[in-house]
């Protein structure tokens, strides 16, 4: 992932435009909280006759809304027998409208969460396929609700450097243009701004599709439900503003995306995962091109674990860059200091420094992990380091709260 210069510089939002933001972000997470609630209501089973896997990662699905189906839900909304979000008066941003009284503009929310409405810029077919279908992503991931928030998060421009390297969510480049809401004690995991994002293709089709870009509100969080339930929240919503326009003249296609993802614990060890929205690609892609391409991304929120483990990984490495360095220094040994045999049989391959607790270990004894080693470097890449099973179990355990009260509000102060 290289890194590239934004094309836009920092959004200064007045209190009155921050509150339209923060209304916004809330009334979208309250509808898909009360969807997300009615699945597990109905035992968080995904009807099929509706919905059709695009795509899958372990027990992860994404799935886009069937257009029979859509066309019902449409009709069933209009008679008010099926629970469906409300429509969200569109907030203006106060501080512009004399400055931009001529010109019609707020924040996108006509088309707020899930509202398939043809949009100009779609894909240019007729009927149906000019909708944009709804997106459902449901589903169960191994973990902790804390871990996965803290893989996730992304409210600072290095921790988005490191979370796309592990997750792999296909945005090629991103900005923070605004801050709202940063990390607290309580919660910090938190973050509430306005974000800028390119996208990355994959290197078959990217040679025959614009490149893209897309403005949003993105929020991020644990909070609890009406019964004092914890949940995390992830969302993305469509923004728009006078000063952040489409770069129409550089050949780059401003998408539309609006997703919100709710995240429970299950049981002791999984994370159940519901999210709902759409992606409008604009232009004259296909739509179905478009939800191929966008489940690949959503799809990648499951690695967000994993993330978290990595992260704490290379935390503990850092701290223990004296220790490890002292142990190294000392004498040579070829006893695993795991297993206590010898690495230096016939067929070994001989001992392997932690790089952690840089003890000797056997190959057996060792594990390979790909980490971000240079965050500020251009070019950002993972790196094979070999750790024993115990750092790596020691870094597994760290409280990722606690954690995230080290690097993230650190980052903020």
């Amino acid at each position: 992932m290289a890194r590239h210069l934004s094309p836009f510089h920092s959004l200064r939002l007045s209190s009155e435009d921050e509150l339209a933001v923060i209304q916004q972000a809330s009334a979208v997470l309250h509808q898909t909280l009360a969807l997300e609630t009615e699945y597990r209501r109905q035992g968080a089973k995904v009807d099929t006759k509706e919905w059709k896997k695009v795509s899958t990662i372990d027990d992860f699905h994404v799935y886009k809304q069937r257009r029979r189906a859509r066309r019902e839900a449409d009709a069933k909304s209009l008679r008010g027998t099926v629970i469906e979000e409300e429509e969200i008066a569109p907030p203006e941003l106060f501080s512009m409208r004399e400055d931009l009284s001529s010109k019609h503009w707020r924040i996108s929310v006509d088309d707020t969460l899930e509202n398939t409405a043809a949009s100009s810029s779609s894909s240019g077919d007729c009927g149906d396929e000019r909708r944009v279908p709804r997106i459902l992503c449901a589903g169960n991931v191994e973990g902790t609700l804390e871990d996965f928030m803290y893989g996730v998060y992304d409210g600072d421009d290095v921790a988005w450097r490191v979370r796309t390297a592990y997750i792999k969510d296909k945005f090629a480049d991103a900005r923070i243009l605004a801050t709202i809401h940063a990390p607290t004690e309580d919660d910090p995991c938190r973050f509430l701004g306005i974000k800028w994002f390119s996208t990355e293709y994959p290197p078959l089709v990217g040679t025959f599709i614009q490149k893209r870009d897309v403005l949003v509100i993105e929020a991020m969080g644990i909070t609890k439900d009406e019964h004092g339930v914890p949940y995390g929240y992830y969302l993305m919503h469509d923004f728009h503003h006078p000063s952040l326009p489409s770069r129409t003249d550089s050949g780059v296609v401003r998408l539309k995306f609006n997703l919100c993802f709710i995240n429970r614990q299950v049981s002791s060890d999984r994370i159940g995962q519901y999210a709902r929205g759409h992606v409008d690609p604009g232009g004259s892609l296909p739509s179905s091109v478009s939800v191929a391409i966008a489940a690949i991304s959503l799809a990648s929120t499951a690695n967000s674990v994993e993330t978290a483990y990595n992260k704490k990984l290379s935390w503990l490495m850092t701290q223990q860059q004296h220790t490890r360095r002292s142990t190294l220094s000392s004498a040579p040994t070829s006893v695993c200091a795991s297993c206590k045999k010898s690495s230096m049989g016939l067929l070994s391959r001989g001992p392997t420094n932690c790089h952690v607790c840089g003890l000797s270990h056997c190959s057996k004894c060792t594990v390979e992990r790909k980490l971000v080693v240079d965050i500020y470097a251009p070019q950002v890449t993972l790196r094979a380091l070999p750790f024993c099973f115990g750092c790596v179990l020691r870094a597994k355990q760290l409280v990722p709260m606690d954690l995230a009260r080290v690097t993230n509000m650190k980052k903020q102060s």
